[in-house]
This record gives structure tokens, C-alpha cells and sequence, in this order.
């Protein structure tokens, strides 16, 4: 940032001031012993490179040939690296205010002089911080139920986050119309993040609220419908590949109801033909179990 504003500005050269604060080692410490993420046997070999007596450029070197640097990188690095850059700007001249009143139609100006600058007035302060802030959006799809499910997440903060589901098991619809299974179901979720870190990892638990429409049928007799869910959900999430994925594992408990319309098929390969009544329903207990492959899309810009 110096070298920038000596080019722009070379009158500054002599008037700029610059104090570094070092290399942020204990802060590093101490995010390595709040990180719930990292195995004991990984932290106890961090803290024992913290502790070693040998010089700085070592202790990179050692670091980076980690597998787990990557790791340290992308989730330490930005929040033990900041700048701050203060301009102290003043101004010694004068300058007068004129105040105008006007009582009952006669005018009267009054002038004073205010000191805007001097020894009894404080120099304005202008603190600009250079802020780097990364965006993302999480694309999810349920293992158990393949190329049938894709979700999206959203961030709220470093603890919240919003989801959508969709998910089509249009598994089954023979030609003699004797078993089927199809499914169109929406959902939405908040859930809170235990960690509170923005890493979307970890303990979670959250609040869905779903709709379906299903056709569920079996030896020529089925019922068509559409269903309300509530549900608590639980989720534990950590990352594979380097970071690049993360792995979703997931059990929901709730509540459904739902109006359905029976029907029959008579004939092999023919018609289905609805009865003359419909039918409603309830459950109380588990609703939905996830193996989830996540892909985070990030990006970053600079304030």
C-alpha cells in the first residue's frame, strides 16, 4: 500500500509512516486449538512445530510439505493477515459563518469566527481498512436417491444458512401399471451451524418445511396425493478432497400429513380409476436420511 501511494502521490514520501506488526504466530496457536475439525494427533504435531526452536523460514518450509496445508491456508490465513492505513489530514485556515435570523419581518446577521484547526481543535481522521470477503453458494445431491436430488445453500452470517431442495424419484411406472413410484417433492431449510465460523462444517441442526406430490401404487391398487412435512434435521458435514467437496450425513424427524385419492387398475396395461372417497393421513417419526456430495462455489472480493 506504501509503495501504491508514493507512486500516485511522491510529495508523501517523507510523511508516511509505517509499523508492522510481525508475523501472527499465537494467533495461529489459538486457532488451531479452537479448530473442532482437526484430529488431536494433527493438532499435537501443530503445536509441536509452534513450540520447536528453529527459525521462521523453517517452519514454513515444514508446514507446507503438510497435506493438511491447503486446509491451514484457505481457513487461517485470511483472518491472521489485515492492514490498516490512517490519513491525518488538517487544516489551518479560517473560515466564517454568517447566521441569518429573521424576527417579525427584521433582518439580523450576525457574524462569527470559528476555528476550524489549532491547538484547542482535534485534526478529522480519515481510517480506511482494505477488507477481503469471500461469497458462496453450496450445491448438494442426496447419494440415496442419485441424479433425483440437487439442492442449493445459502450462508447467513457465520452460523445460519438457508436451503432449497428438489428432489423427482420417478423411480417406477411399469407398462401393465401394477407397482409405481414417483415423487415431485420441494422443500426449504434453516439451519444453524454449531462451529459459527462461516465454514458451513461440523454439527448442525436445522428446520425443513417440504411439499410433495406422489403416485405410489402396488399390485394394481395405489393412491395418488400430496403431503406437508415438518421436520428437525441433523446433519454432520466435513471435508474430502482437499476441501474442494465437503460429505453431508443427515436423519430427519417429523411430522407428515397428507390427502390422498385411492385408486385401482382392472386390466393389465389399462386405466387407473380413482374411488369415490379420499383418504387422510398422519405419521410421526423419521422422514428422510442423507448421504449428501456437496460442491462449494466461492469467490472473493476486496472492499
Amino acid at each position: 500500500v506504501a509503495d501504491y501511494l508514493r507512486q500516485l502521490y511522491p510529495a508523501l514520501d517523507d510523511k508516511l509512516i509505517l509499523r508492522s506488526g510481525g508475523e501472527n504466530w499465537q494467533g495461529l496457536r489459538q486457532l488451531v486449538l479452537a479448530d473442532s475439525l482437526l484430529s488431536e494427533d494433527f493438532r499435537a504435531k501443530m503445536m509441536s512445530l509452534l513450540d520447536d526452536d528453529v527459525n521462521v523460514g523453517t517452519k514454513k518450509w515444514r508446514m507446507q510439505q503438510w497435506e493438511l496445508y491447503p486446509y491451514l491456508y484457505q481457513r487461517y490465513y485470511p483472518s491472521l493477515r489485515s492492514a490498516l492505513a490512517c490519513i491525518l489530514y488538517t487544516s489551518e485556515h479560517r473560515e466564517e459563518v454568517l447566521y441569518l435570523l429573521d424576527v417579525e419581518g427584521v433582518s439580523v446577521a450576525d457574524s462569527m469566527a470559528q476555528t476550524v484547526a489549532g491547538k484547542d481543535s482535534l485534526p478529522r481522521l480519515a481510517v480506511d481498512t482494505w477488507q477481503e470477503t469471500s461469497k458462496a453458494v453450496y450445491l448438494r445431491s442426496n447419494l440415496l436417491c442419485p441424479l433425483m436430488h440437487v439442492g442449493v445453500e445459502f450462508p447467513l452470517g457465520r452460523a445460519y444458512s438457508l436451503g432449497f431442495d428438489y428432489a423427482y424419484p420417478w423411480l417406477m411406472r411399469r407398462p401393465d401399471h401394477r407397482n409405481c413410484f414417483q415423487m415431485l417433492a420441494w422443500s426449504m431449510e434453516a439451519r444453524y451451524w454449531w462451529a459459527a465460523d462461516g465454514s458451513m462444517l461440523g454439527h448442525s441442526l436445522g428446520l425443513d418445511l417440504g411439499v410433495a406430490y406422489y403416485d405410489v401404487e402396488r399390485q394394481f391398487q395405489g393412491r395418488q396425493g400430496e403431503l406437508l412435512s415438518v421436520a428437525a434435521v441433523y446433519r454432520y458435514a466435513w471435508p474430502i478432497f482437499n476441501e474442494r467437496w465437503h460429505l453431508h450425513v443427515g436423519l430427519s424427524l417429523g411430522y407428515v400429513f397428507s390427502v390422498a385419492q385411492p385408486y385401482d387398475v382392472f386390466v393389465s396395461g389399462g386405466k387407473a380409476y380413482r374411488r369415490a372417497y379420499t383418504q387422510r393421513w398422519q405419521y410421526l417419526g423419521p422422514t428422510e436420511c442423507e448421504i449428501a456430495l456437496v460442491l462449494p462455489i466461492k469467490w472473493r472480493k476486496v472492499l
